[in-house]
């Protein structure tokens, strides 16, 4: 089977500022990939090219094997932005109304089975089943945030995109999250790609760990990622130490 994305040789600048050079990417089937790198580096941007936001300088995207210029079924794909909420906070929907829409196959038709019962084990995952009969508008930045990834949970989509989804989120529940996307990756093939900053997360769930840098991908052992951890600890641990001598 053909990868589910495909990047050959991409390059994209902004004015004069090249962001990407020559970068090579693929995602498989129940790949659960995360992606790692300091603000700036152009993750939020390569998102965008893979979803047609933006347009390459040159190279190849390949949706599903067919060239992104003439991939239309969206309906596969899952999407998480960051601040994805904000477009649509005046909504007047609830919380349960708002994640039970996730419950849309590639399709286009509503899965059989309990969509209720499914949206409210994703609303119990992100924190958010006391939220259910709450106006999406009323609640905060965060917490808008939280039911989105519920809504892309519950979805039946063969690729979720997610950008940097668990900001805001507490430690015990971005470890659920994390956990969950793993297991949908493994029980349901769905190939996960996941902009984040929690290194530490990204080492114990994600299949393989690519940081961008310098315009392109280093692909990462989890071993060398647990070993920069450490050592960033071992620096905080003796910052911590010397300021208290």
């Amino acid at each position: 089977m053909k990868n589910i994305i495909q990047v050959n040789n991409l390059s994209f600048s902004y004015a004069n500022q090249k962001v990407l050079k020559n970068l090579d990417f693929y995602i498989e089937k129940g790949e659960f990939v995360g992606l790692i790198g300091s603000n700036g580096s152009g993750k939020s941007t390569f998102i965008k090219l893979l979803l047609n936001e933006l347009e390459p300088d040159k190279g190849e995207i390949q949706l599903f094997g067919k060239d992104i210029k003439r991939f239309k079924d969206y309906r596969k794909i899952g999407y998480v932005a960051q601040n994805s909420i904000a477009l649509g906070s005046s909504f007047p929907a609830t919380v349960l109304e708002i994640v039970k829409l996730g419950a849309y196959n590639k399709h286009g038709f509503f899965k059989f089975g309990s969509t209720t019962e499914q949206a409210m084990q994703a609303l119990q995952y992100v924190g958010m089943q006391a939220y259910t009969k709450k106006l999406i508008s009323n609640l905060s930045g965060g917490q808008k945030q939280r039911v989105m990834l519920a809504k892309a949970l519950v979805s039946d989509c063969d690729l979720l995109i997610l950008d940097e989804p668990t900001t805001g989120v507490d430690r015990k529940t971005s470890a659920q999250i994390y956990e969950l996307l793993k297991q949908k990756a493994i029980q349901q093939k769905t190939a996960v790609l996941m902009v984040t900053h929690d290194s530490e997360h990204a080492s114990k769930y994600c299949s393989r760990i690519l940081c961008l840098g310098l315009g392109n991908f280093l692909e990462l052992t989890k071993e060398q990622l647990e070993l920069e951890l450490r050592y960033h600890h071992k620096h905080i641990d003796e910052g911590e130490d010397n300021g208290n001598i």
